[in-house]
This record gives C-alpha cells, structure tokens and sequence, in this order.
C-alpha cells in the first residue's frame, strides 16, 4: 500500500509546488492517480526535484497500473532513479507552472526521465518511491490516449472481417464487324456478250437484179419538106 498524505494531488498538478511524501506502518511513500482519459497507455516516467534537500529525492520507483479486467495492481515498470542536483524553487504555494509534452519534459525545470516498453491499458496508476521520506514537485506518466478500443486491460487480439473485393461492373468486349473471308466470298465471272454464232446468222436475201430501164429513142425531127 501508499502512505494516504494530504494534498498528493500536488504532485501532478502541473507546477513544481513541493510534496512531501511520508511512510507510515500502512504502507511506503507514494500516491494514486487518475487520469481523466479512461483508457491510456504509459510507457514512462518523469519526476521533478523539490525545493527540499538532495537527500529527500526518490532514488527508486514502482510504477504499477488497474484495470478492470484483472481487478489488482499489476507492475508495470521499476527501477533506479538518479535526479539531478538542481533544485526546482518556489515563491508561492502553487510554485511555477510546468509546460511538457508526451514526449519532452520542460526543459525549463530539472528533472529525470526513464522510459520503458509498455502496450497495455491501465485506467488508474500508483506510483511508489520506496523509503521513509521522499520529496518531489512534480511527476508525469507520459503515454497515449486511447480513443477507441477494448477495455482497459491486455489488448485482444482481433481478426479484421474479410473485405470484399470491390464489384466492377462487366465490361463488354467491343462488337466488331465481321470481316468477310475472301476465300469464301462467291467470285463473279464478268458475263460477256454473246458472240453470234457465224454459221447460224441469217443469209442476206438476194438483191434484185437492176431493171434495165427502156431506152427512149428520140422523138422524129419535125422537118417540113424542103421548099424549093
């Protein structure tokens, strides 16, 4: 379990106000978050240090996540932490506030950030940093938001239905015209004229023979007697 300290909200609040984690016989330093997205996926951690003294920083963490499915607290990442020497100040209650990213801290603020390999959903996180008093300003889980998908818990794997191939209409082939073959196209002999056949002609009649016409002989002369 978590030491249940007051006002561990500070210690996601997005500025480098100092919270002050305490161990008690219930359980080691740490906090419960919640995000407000109901499916992420982490995949590390970044933590800030504190306007308090070096030996206050968290030199170990325990990342664990719940879902749903299994209803407990399962591991997620742990392991060694080293901050820097560089304190984060505060002049007021709320301190500064912090700009980071998913996948950049503020470089404005010292801080150490530790990435590990992690696919599956969680809805709520615990963060432990073991020992007896442990002080920060801020932590972040970055990680992705989860639009859609199964609940939180190990994703299942799914088969995609099959898609059908699009239905294209039949395209008809072109209809072309059929091309006589000229092997079997009739061949026309050009018809000639008949020729008269020589010995079957008609024989010409006979032309008359000519009429002689008569001859005249000329008329007597008119001569009177010769007076003497």
């Amino acid at each position: 379990g978590i030491t249940n300290t007051p006002d561990t909200t500070r210690a996601y609040d997005a500025t480098t106000s100092k919270l002050l984690l305490k161990a008690t016989n219930a359980g080691q330093p740490g906090f419960d978050i919640t995000p407000v997205w109901p499916q992420t996926i982490v995949h590390g951690i970044r933590v800030y240090t504190s306007s308090d003294s070096i030996s206050r920083d968290p030199t170990y963490f325990i990342l664990s996540g719940w879902n749903d499915v299994n209803g407990e607290w399962q591991v997620i990442a742990e392991g060694a932490l080293s901050l820097p020497s560089g304190r984060n100040s505060h002049t007021n209650p709320l301190g500064y506030i912090t700009s980071s990213t998913p996948t950049q801290g503020d470089p404005n603020f010292y801080h150490k950030e530790v990435l590990f390999e992690n696919t599956q959903l969680y809805s709520k996180y615990r963060v432990i940093f073991p020992g007896k008093e442990r002080c920060v300003s801020q932590v972040e889980l970055p990680g992705v938001l989860v639009q859609e998908g199964p609940a939180p818990g190990p994703s299942p794997t799914t088969t995609p239905a099959p898609v059908p191939p699009p239905t294209s209409a039949p395209v008809s082939a072109p209809v072309s015209a059929p091309v006589p073959d000229p092997t079997s196209a009739p061949t026309l002999n050009p018809t000639l004229a008949p020729l008269p056949d020589p010995t079957s002609a008609p024989t010409p009649a006979p032309s008359p023979a000519p009429t002689e016409a008569p001859v005249l002989s000329p008329p007597p002369s008119n001569t009177g007697p010769t007076g003497t």
